[in-house]
């Protein structure tokens, strides 16, 4: 599930949440009306990399530091697949 509508500067899909009068990532609203709010401490990951994705099946609430881990070994093994 792709977002085609507004996007912001990172690149990630936003929406008008009307109840609350502002703009907000539009995967992680997805993943709230799901699973529930994101647990305190924790942000979402995309599992399939793709920022503009909203499939609350694709996103996984983790760490930071653990969402840091898993998109630099994205970045590795795209890089050595390029090469």
């Amino acid at each position: 599930m792709i977002w085609l509508y507004t996007h912001g500067p990172g690149g990630y899909g936003r929406v008008l949440v009307p109840s609350e009068h502002k703009m907000k990532l539009v995967h992680r609203v997805a993943y709230e009306y799901i699973h529930g709010p994101v647990p305190e401490g924790l942000e979402l990951d995309h599992l399939c990399r793709t920022r503009d994705c909203y499939n609350p099946n694709h996103l996984e609430a983790v760490t930071h530091k653990e969402n840091v881990r898993r998109g630099m070994n994205a970045r590795k093994q795209k890089s050595e697949v390029i090469k």
